[in-house]
C-alpha cells in the first residue's frame, strides 16, 4: 500500500485503512521519515503504541482509529507541524513530551497530543502503580505482605538523589545537549548490598565532571523552572528504576522467575490506565482530557 507524498496523501491514509483517523505515534525498532510513512511503512510493536492505545480507548472510545508507530520524534514533529497548520487532516500524533514544553516547542493544536510528564514512563509509573504491579505478579497477601512503604522509600531517595541532574539536563536541553545518558540509561542505577536499586551517585558526578571539562559558558532558562525530578527525568531512567524495584520485590517474597521488561511495562500500563478511570492520577487525568476536548 503507497500513498501520493503529499498532506493530502497523508489526509486519505484513513480511508484505505477503513478507519475515522489515523493515529501516529514514537516507538517501535525502526525511525521512519516523513516519505517513508507516506509509503505506508511502520513499527507494528511498540510499548508506546500500547500505551497510546489504552488512553484514547479511554478518552475517545467512539472514534475508530488506526495506530501506526513511526519510532521518529523528528517525524513526529512534522506531521504535528502540517496537523497545527491545517494541511493534514484526518491524522493525530501522540508523543512524548520531553523537555519541550522547557524550550518552547509544544505543538499546540486540535489532534496532537503530549504526555503529561517527559514521557509515557513518567505519567505510568509511581508507587501506587508499582504496588498493584507487585500483588499482581506475586501469589502473596496484601495483609501480610506489605511493600508500600519499601517502595515509598524508593521513589524518595530517587527524587532527592536525581533532582538536581533532572534540572542540569533540563537547562542543558535547552542548549542543544543533555546530561543524563539516552543510550545506556541503566548506568545511573546501581544497587545496595540487599539489591534494593538506587542513584548511581559517582556515575551522575563523573557526567557532571565531564561536563565542567567542557567549559559550557553559563545557560539559564530565563526564568526559575518548575520542575519534578520523577515527572520530568529522562522517561526510561524512571522506568527502569521501577522496573528494578519490582524484581527486587518479587525476588524478597516469592520464587517466581525472572520478570521480562516488556511484561512489567505492559502491566504497568495497565494499572495506570485502569487508576485513571477510577479517580486515580488527577493531574494525568485533566491533561488528557483537556487535549481530548479539542478534537
Amino acid at each position: 500500500m503507497s500513498f501520493r507524498r503529499t498532506p493530502s496523501g497523508l489526509s486519505n491514509m484513513h480511508l484505505f485503512l477503513q478507519v475515522d483517523v489515523v493515529v501516529f505515534t514514537e516507538g517501535g525498532s525502526v525511525s521512519y521519515s516523513s516519505s517513508e510513512v507516506l509509503s505506508g511503512a511502520y513499527n507494528t510493536q511498540s510499548v508506546d503504541l500500547l500505551f497510546w492505545t489504552k488512553i484514547f480507548k479511554v478518552f475517545l472510545p467512539k472514534k475508530k482509529l488506526a495506530f501506526r508507530a513511526i519510532g521518529s520524534k523528528s517525524t513526529i514533529k512534522s506531521i504535528a507541524s502540517d496537523i497545527a497548520l491545517g494541511s493534514v487532516k484526518n491524522v493525530y500524533v501522540a508523543t512524548d513530551r520531553d523537555t519541550d514544553n522547557f524550550r518552547g516547542k509544544l505543538i499546540k493544536a486540535p489532534g496532537v497530543f503530549y504526555t503529561f510528564g517527559y514521557s509515557w514512563e513518567n505519567d505510568v509509573w509511581c508507587a501506587d502503580v508499582v504496588e498493584e504491579a507487585f500483588y499482581t505478579l506475586c501469589p502473596v497477601s496484601r495483609n501480610e505482605v506489605q511493600v508500600r512503604s519499601e517502595i515509598n522509600s524508593c521513589y524518595e531517595q530517587f527524587g532527592k538523589d536525581i533532582r538536581w541532574a533532572v534540572y542540569a539536563d533540563i537547562l542543558l536541553s535547552c542548549h542543544g545537549s543533555s546530561l543524563l545518558p539516552r543510550g545506556k540509561p541503566e548506568s545511573v542505577i546501581s544497587f545496595e548490598a540487599s539489591g534494593k536499586p538506587c542513584v548511581n551517585r559517582q556515575r551522575l558526578r563523573s557526567l557532571i565532571q565531564c561536563k565542567k571539562q567542557k567549559k559550557l559558558n553559563k545557560i539559564f532558562l530565563g526564568q526559575k523552572a518548575q520542575f519534578h525530578p520523577l515527572c520530568d527525568c529522562y522517561g526510561h531512567i524512571v522506568s527502569s528504576f521501577s522496573y528494578r524495584i519490582i524484581v527486587y520485590l518479587l525476588k524478597n517474597n516469592s520464587n517466581s522467575p525472572p520478570l521480562p521488561k516488556d511484561y512489567a511495562y505492559a502491566i504497568g500500563i495497565d494499572k495506570f490506565v485502569s487508576g485513571l478511570i477510577n479517580g486515580q492520577f488527577i493531574d494525568c487525568y485533566k491533561h488528557y482530557e483537556g487535549q481530548f476536548l479539542l478534537v
